[in-house]
């Protein structure tokens, strides 16, 4: 029934939980605490959560950027939030061709020296001071579309506002609390020189339940022969149905 099942906790649930599996004192509030334990736990958790947005592409860290490009315009801001592209999804929605990037120093510099360009070349683009840098001036306004990942692993309770840090106690996490709360317990444990070998050998395995789930795995075969022989996306074309 719905409103039974919460898949993604508060900070104050998590911690709670936390503190009282390591039994310590529960406090009332936690984001602004400055008991010296809760604040290194607070700290420890948004270490914790930053840590965890590179461990893995988290399904729901995965994001759609459109980028509008103005013709004459190569230099572009990443979004706030990003954290890396998915690799190969960047197309120009004008062209319905694939946007190649990013290309390495090496590349762009061959490149630049042999003036190699124009419309024979689809748009090609390289990272770097955290923009996003076009090697062509665009001759037209064109829309690009990529997937990425999202550094932005806390919801403000408005529903709309993401973070890569705790802000009030009613945030909510975007990792599910399984590995939140035995990753903090591992991390605390270690940093009071306690032993950690069921900590780690717990967080490994709730790191094993937890990405096992978190996207539904392709099904593969060995055989020789493909196992659906159906119309889909790999053999149907894009236009002239019915002629």
């Amino acid at each position: 029934m719905a409103g039974e099942f919460v898949k993604f906790a508060t900070v104050q649930s998590v911690m709670n939980i936390v503190t009282s599996e390591l039994g310590l004192a529960t406090p009332s509030f936690y984001v602004g605490n400055t008991d010296l334990t809760i604040s290194q736990l607070m700290a420890m958790l948004t270490s914790a959560g930053q840590d965890l947005c590179m461990m893995n592409d988290w399904q729901y860290l995965h994001k759609e950027w459109t980028l509008p490009v103005i013709a004459g315009t190569t230099v572009y801001q990443l979004p706030t939030d990003w954290n890396s592209f998915v690799d190969g999804t960047m197309w120009n929605t004008g062209t319905a061709l694939p946007v190649i990037g990013p290309i390495t120093p090496q590349v762009w510099r061959m490149l630049k020296a042999r003036f190699v360009g124009g419309t024979t070349i689809s748009i090609m683009y390289r990272i770097i001071g955290n923009q996003m840098i076009l090697f062509q001036n665009p001759s037209q306004n064109v829309n690009l579309v990529t997937d990425y990942y999202s550094r932005g692993w806390i919801l403000q309770v408005d529903g709309i506002t993401f973070r890569d840090n705790p802000a009030a106690d009613s945030d909510t996490l975007l990792f599910d609390s399984r590995i939140v709360v035995p990753l903090l317990k591992l991390r605390w444990r270690g940093e009071k020189g306690f032993d950690t070998s069921k900590s780690t050998q717990d967080f490994n395995d709730a790191w094993d339940l937890v990405v096992g789930r978190d996207i539904p795995a392709p099904t593969l075969s060995i055989g020789t022969r493909t196992i659906y022989p159906f119309l889909n996306y790999t053999n149907i074309p894009d236009t002239n149905y019915g002629t």
